[in-house]
This record gives C-alpha cells, sequence and structure tokens, in this order.
C-alpha cells in the first residue's frame, strides 16, 4: 500500500502524488488520460490510459436493431462475463438505443462510457473486482439479478397481456365462451455450466465428419474418406460422466422416434442432463455466464416438461391430468376443429376421456415399492405418468387382458390390484408392491 498526503494548489485544486516506479512501469507519462471512476463513498478507483489494446477482454455488440431490454440483456450478458471493454457498434446508433445504453451502463458497478461516436459507443470496467469489498460484490451481484428478475417479470406480463388482448376480443364478439383456448410451452429449460461439457475433439478429428448439431446432444454424419458409423461409436468414451448414451441410426431409443428419416444423422449422443457437448476452439471462446440454460435432453426428464393449460366448452373447470405428451396436443386441436389428423406419433387416446368427462377429473397417487427400486404413479382415466429418477413419462391407457396397462413405446405400468409392474426401456421391475395411495393436491 503507498500513502500520500494531499496538496492544494491555487487554493482549490487537490493533487496526490503517485509513485514513480510504479507510474513509470506502466508507462505512465505527462499528458496521459486517467479515468477515476468513485465505487462508495471514501473510495474512487484510478485507470490510467496506458494498458496494450491486448491486454484487454475485448466483448463487441453489434447493435443492429437490439432495443430496450433485450439491448440490455446483452450488455449485461457481456459485463457478467468479465470483458473490462464492450465495444457497441452499428451503422447509425439511435438517441433509444444511446439512453438505453447510458442507463445500463449507469446501473452497473464500474463500466463508464468512455468513448461515444455515431458508429460506436466504448464502455470500460473502471474498477477492479478483486478489490471490491464483499458489500460492493453482493450489490453487483443484486443488480444483475434484479435486472434479470425485472425482465422475466416483464416477459411474463407481456404474455398476458397478449392473453387478455385474445380474451377481450372474443367477449366483444361473444365468442369468449364458444372457444378452446390451450396454452402449452413447447418445453422446459435446465441450468448449465462451464464445468460440464464434452469435448468432441477429445474423441473425433472433427474435420473428418460433418456434425449438424451439438448442445444436449451432437448429431454426427459419415463423409467421404472419414471414419464409417462404426468407427465414430466405437471413438466415443461413453463412460464420460456427461455421456449418457450414443447409437447408431437405427438403434436410437424407442420413444424418440428417430430412425427412420433422411434427416437422422448416423451417430447421435445424448449427453446427461445439464451437460453440453460442444469443441475445444468453441469452449475456449465460452465465457461464465453467458449461457445459463438450454434445453433439448431427453424429453421425459421432469425439466423438460412443458406447460399445458386449457379452457373452454370441451373442458370442465377444475380438471387435470397427471402429465401430457406434446406430441398428443396436434390430435387434441384436429378433434377439438373437427378435422381429420394426418397420421403422426401422437394420438388421441390419453385426451378423450377428458373430452368425454362430464364431471371434472381428478388425479391420484401412488408409490409402488420394485425392489429396492421406489416408483410413484399419478393416475387420471385413460392416462398416468410415471416418475422414477427425474424422469417423468406419460402413459396412455391401453387394452389389457387383465388389470389396467398404460404403454409409451417401451415403457409400461401395469397394475391389479396390490400388484404392479413396470418396465423403462426394457427393464422391468417385478414384484411391485404398493406402499401407499393417496388423492393428488
Amino acid at each position: 500500500m503507498y500513502s500520500r498526503k494531499v496538496q492544494i494548489t491555487g487554493g482549490s485544486t487537490f493533487m496526490v502524488t503517485l509513485p514513480k516506479a510504479w507510474a513509470e512501469g506502466i508507462g505512465l507519462e505527462a499528458g496521459t488520460e486517467v479515468n477515476m471512476v468513485s465505487i462508495k463513498p471514501n473510495t474512487m478507483v484510478m485507470q490510467p490510459q496506458t494498458r496494450l489494446e491486448k491486454e484487454d477482454k475485448v466483448g463487441e455488440l453489434a447493435i443492429g436493431e437490439k432495443q430496450g431490454d433485450a439491448l440490455t440483456r446483452s450488455i449485461i450478458s457481456l459485463y457478467i462475463a468479465g470483458y473490462e471493454v464492450i465495444k457497441i457498434e452499428g451503422e447509425q446508433i439511435t438517441s433509444e438505443q444511446r439512453g438505453t445504453i447510458r442507463r445500463t451502463t449507469q446501473s452497473l458497478i464500474g463500466p463508464e462510457i468512455v468513448e461515444e461516436s455515431s458508429d460506436q459507443i466504448i464502455i470500460r470496467n473502471l474498477s477492479d473486482l478483486s478489490e471490491l469489498s464483499i458489500n460492493e460484490t453482493l450489490s453487483r451481484i443484486y443488480q444483475i439479478s434484479r435486472t434479470m428478475f425485472e425482465d422475466t417479470i416483464e416477459a411474463m406480463l407481456e404474455v398476458d397481456r397478449a392473453l387478455g388482448r385474445l380474451i377481450e376480443g372474443l367477449e366483444q364478439l361473444e365468442l369468449y365462451g364458444e372457444v378452446n383456448i390451450l396454452i402449452t410451452s413447447d418445453h422446459g429449460m435446465q441450468t448449465v455450466d462451464l464445468d460440464r461439457y464434452i469435448l468432441l475433439d477429445e474423441f473425433l478429428n472433427l474435420g473428418k465428419v460433418n456434425v449438424s448439431d451439438w448442445g444436449p446432444a451432437a448429431q454426427i454424419w459419415t463423409v467421404d474418406g472419414g471414419p464409417s458409423a462404426d468407427e465414430i461409436l466405437a471413438a466415443i468414451d461413453t463412460d464420460h460422466p456427461g455421456i449418457r448414451r450414443a447409437w447408431k441410426k437405427g438403434n436410437a431409443p424407442e420413444r424418440f422416434h428417430f430412425d427412420d428419416h433422411p434427416r437422422i444423422p448416423d451417430v447421435t449422443i445424448e449427453a446427461e442432463l445439464g451437460w453440453m457437448i460442444s469443441n475445444k476452439p468453441y469452449y475456449a471462446g465460452m465465457q461464465r455466464g453467458l449461457l445459463n440454460g438450454m434445453h433439448g435432453w431427453d424429453p421425459a426428464w421432469h425439466t423438460m416438461h412443458g406447460i399445458f393449460i386449457a379452457t373452454g366448452p370441451a373442458f370442465e373447470p377444475g380438471e387435470r391430468l397427471p402429465a401430457v405428451r406434446s406430441v398428443d396436443l396436434y390430435s387434441l386441436m384436429a378433434r377439438l376443429m373437427n378435422v381429420p389428423p394426418a397420421e403422426t406419433d401422437g394420438s388421441i387416446t390419453a385426451f378423450a376421456p377428458l373430452l368425454e368427462s362430464v364431471e371434472p377429473m381428478s388425479v391420484s397417487e401412488q408409490q409402488w415399492q420394485c425392489g429396492e427400486e421406489l416408483f410413484v404413479i399419478r393416475l387420471s382415466p385413460g392416462l398416468a405418468a410415471l416418475h422414477h429418477g427425474g424422469l417423468v413419462f406419460s402413459l396412455p391407457q391401453t387394452e389389457s387382458a387383465s388389470g389396467a396397462r398404460y404403454v409409451d413405446s417401451n415403457v409400461e405400468f401395469w397394475n391389479k390390484g396390490d400388484r404392479a409392474r413396470v418396465t423403462i426401456n426394457g427393464r422391468a421391475f417385478e414384484e411391485c408392491t404398493k406402499a401407499w395411495a393417496r388423492d393428488a393436491d
């Protein structure tokens, strides 16, 4: 630590001398511009403009037509990632965009706008975060979290407003009670982290294969002069903690319906929930905090489930279902619109009891002990949801010579009285005994 006494010159200018060795070591000289920012009432951080450009972590943002929250999120993402310089460029940055940039910069600790022109704005972080106290660090985290929550709430409000406009319009046309409204999402979300990445080029020469997609799963195609599908599969380290399974075309899990189409790759690798598949160059450019959530894992994972809410003359208020397969929604919509459905992997079977019921359907729960494994079954007429190890399988009821049988591809639950049998991906759990049963909350 250096100590200096403050001097006053000219009766109004405060001066503090700088340590000579330090100043010379960073190339400080007469005329060097110095940026200063107050990070708390009794602390100011000074940063001379002598650092070499290559030493800065520079994040670039092509502003384009980004406005409002989208622009704010982009700036905050770069800030969270630890970029010391954020360079924002566009053909003509509008006054509205400039206002958003200023407000976002002012809401964060450290960043200041240091350069500005008609087509470029440069933000530099003038604080050394290693010198911040716990209070300042928590304040920074709070500011970021608050902005994220505000963005999420605003997105929810916008969806709510859109739904409100739809309902108001239907009411004005006196159609609200005659129209069925379905609200759904196509998937859930799972958190991801830089510590859970699988790098394909640790197993394969990526110059000799074609990888058309990666993330929660990788799709790999053979090319002329490259390894065969068998050779690719043999090279994959299936013992890697992040790899759930890998297979050649034609050997996918039956319930994926992912085998008999020209767009199906020669080899598919499926990551464990929360793991991502990438390569070394791409991973090297990733920054913690830039990607926090993803989707695309096995749709049976509970976190991958979306929502389904329905209202209208076809549905009794308060009716519930244990789980819904997204692939069945097309069949439901076709039935509601009285349109002959095309052939798909879905079915109306799961929804038929719901549409035919006079009284609101409810859901009951059972727990079954199958050897050392526990399974929870949630039941409604014609449909069962099988819960096990974070997975939830939606199983429509099918015909059975004895007892009740619920099936989706190679996942099955059979029950008769106090006996049950569970099969998941070909693995059978026999002689199950009922632990308890109750109505679902």
